[in-house]
């Protein structure tokens, strides 16, 4: 799923630099996306990545799945590897998924 910055505010870019610095560039999941509950998952940004071919990218979660809310505060963000953030988000966009399927399919009965 690509970004669409335009619902970030204009901090965000320095706000998540400083989120990878707390984070010391590892990611910050400790059990939310489902998997690790008992600890923090040992990802770090630009190694070698455990479960894929590849590298660790980073990714910011917004932890209440809102990324329009610009009430941006460091306790609503987590840096999470891609795999964590794909996990936690994934209940979150097969829900978003299934609104706008069905949104759709309204507006085709009424035109």
């Amino acid at each position: 799923m690509s970004i669409d910055y335009k619902k970030y505010p204009s901090f965000w870019k320095p706000l998540r630099i400083e989120l990878l610095i707390r984070a010391n560039n590892q990611c910050e999941c400790h059990g939310e996306c489902g998997k690790h509950p008992e600890q923090r998952c040992d990802e770090i940004h630009n190694l070698k990545a455990k479960s894929f071919s590849g590298f660790v990218v980073l990714t910011i979660a917004h932890l209440d799945h809102d990324e329009t809310n610009h009430n941006v505060k460091s306790e609503r963000l987590k840096a999470m590897c891609q795999a964590c953030h794909l996990r936690y988000d994934l209940y979150d966009n097969k829900h978003r998924k299934s609104l706008n399927k069905h949104s759709s399919q309204l507006n085709l009965e009424f035109e």
